[in-house]
């Protein structure tokens, strides 16, 4: 930490705390605002000079050191006012790498770092605990013997002196392992699993105890009905016996006819067993018979089905090929009748021109005509401005021109008619082999 003021004492250039104050980010504005500000709120203010003096002195920029030393401080305040917790971090190896474990290396860190002793201390005293209601609750079943039952107007010191009398019998006068407090029994380490396992095994001596009880009842129980069943089948076996003996005494015969009955019906018992056997046997057979049968018939079905499916894609295939051969063949020839249908439009187009033509010369025969007409009433109007004059001496010559002007002129409005009614024709003819080479173009796209 030498000199680490005299390398600080630069100041930060302006622009370059300009150009970081207008970053978009929240968090370089408030990195950079200027440390000064904070302290000269909390600074006393400065003496005034005195009068008749001015002061020259500018405001000194903050330097490197300023700025580290109110971002220490700020640090410092923050840390006192929080709570601080740390966190020990342990290396797995000095490589940092995933999956690798040094275990002398963690070992010496725990070590260095107090966690060994930490634990030490721990198991040194009384880490497990629990309350004495509910140790007595979990553990009253070790004590020996029947005992009274604490009630809940009984004492703390009952409930702690039962919690002794339960922890002397558990560690056998040991008391080192175990104290009762004012409201919890406190166990060292390793105690409170060996308390437990006197529970278990109590409990497992308990339970086998009453499997005993119970079994030893239960058997007994069955040994007397067994034996209550046997003596009556004793008593029934030997009135039987005694009531044949006295039959065969009596009557040998009826002896001899009875031993014929019972080994008929043996024999005939016999022969249903067997007959029985030899139709389940037959049944085997036949339906092993029928199976192998069915998967022969499946296997024909199958096969049937596979050679139906083949032919029938074979005939489809061909029907395919077929239809594409028709195909193409109807394409050459509807090909070959659109060339020459569109041979046909273009004859036609040009007989089109040539009625178009012929159209041109009608139009100007009609222009000739109107033009004609045109003279003929200038004429006229001069002629009659000139009968005007001479109305008195030309009357009869007037008439017989204007005669001859109707005349001339009707015969020129039916030929002018005529022609635009050939006109009309020919533009109808026009239109009408335009929109068939129209459609004949579209038929060779299509």
């Amino acid at each position: 930490a030498e000199g680490f003021i005299e390398k600080n004492k630069d100041t930060v250039p302006e622009e370059i705390q300009n150009v970081l104050k207008a970053s978009q980010g929240s968090l370089l504005p408030q990195l950079l605002s200027d440390p000064s500000a904070s302290a000269s709120d909390s600074a006393p203010p400065p003496a005034q000079p005195a009068a008749g003096r001015l002061s020259v002195r500018a405001a000194r920029k903050p330097t490197l050191g300023a700025v580290f030393k109110h971002s220490l401080a700020s640090l410092m305040d923050t840390i006192e006012a929080t709570e601080s917790h740390y966190i020990r971090c342990i290396k797995p190896n000095e490589a940092k790498q995933a999956w690798a474990f040094d275990a002398p290396m963690v070992l010496a860190q725990l070590r260095a770092c107090g966690v060994l002793e930490t634990i030490r201390i721990s198991c040194a005293g009384y880490p497990s605990r629990l309350p004495i209601p509910d140790f007595i609750h979990r553990y009253r079943i070790l004590l020996p013997g029947p005992m009274e039952p604490l009630t809940p107007e009984s004492s703390l010191d009952e409930y702690r002196a039962l919690a002794g009398r339960i922890l002397a019998v558990a560690f056998d006068q040991q008391p080192d392992r175990s104290q009762v407090g004012l409201t919890k029994v406190f166990f060292r380490a390793g105690m409170l699993a060996l308390v437990e396992k006197q529970r278990v095994e109590r409990l497992n001596v308990a339970a086998t105890t009453i499997q005993a009880l119970v079994r030893c009842f239960q058997q007994r129980q069955r040994f007397l009905r067994e034996k209550r069943a046997v003596l009556l089948l004793q008593t029934l076996a030997r009135g039987v016996l005694a009531r044949r003996q006295l039959r065969m005494l009596r009557d040998t015969s009826a002896a001899t006819s009875i031993q014929a009955l019972a080994r008929g019906f043996l024999a005939r018992a016999l022969f249903r067993t067997t007959i029985r056997g030899i139709v389940a046997l037959q049944a085997q057979v036949r339906g092993t018979q029928a199976r192998a049968r069915f998967l022969d018939m499946s296997k024909e079905h199958a096969a049937i089905q596979i050679q139906r499916t083949v032919r029938g894609y074979q005939a489809r295939k061909q029907c395919k090929h077929e239809l594409r051969l028709i195909t193409r063949m109807q394409g050459r020839l509807r090909q070959r009748l659109a060339k020459r249908l569109v041979e046909k439009r273009k004859e036609e187009a040009r007989s089109a021109a040539h009625f178009q033509e012929v159209t041109y010369q009608l139009e100007g025969k009609l222009m000739a005509l109107t033009r004609q007409l045109d003279e003929s009433q200038t004429r006229s109007a001069q002629l009659a401005e000139k009968l005007r004059q001479a109305h008195a001496e030309s009357q009869q010559l007037r008439d017989a021109q204007s005669a001859t002007i109707a005349s001339a002129t009707a015969e020129l409005s039916a030929r002018v008619e005529q022609l635009q009614k050939d006109k009309a024709a020919s533009d109808e003819r026009c239109a009408e082999l335009t929109q068939n080479m129209t459609d004949a173009q579209t038929e060779l796209e299509h």
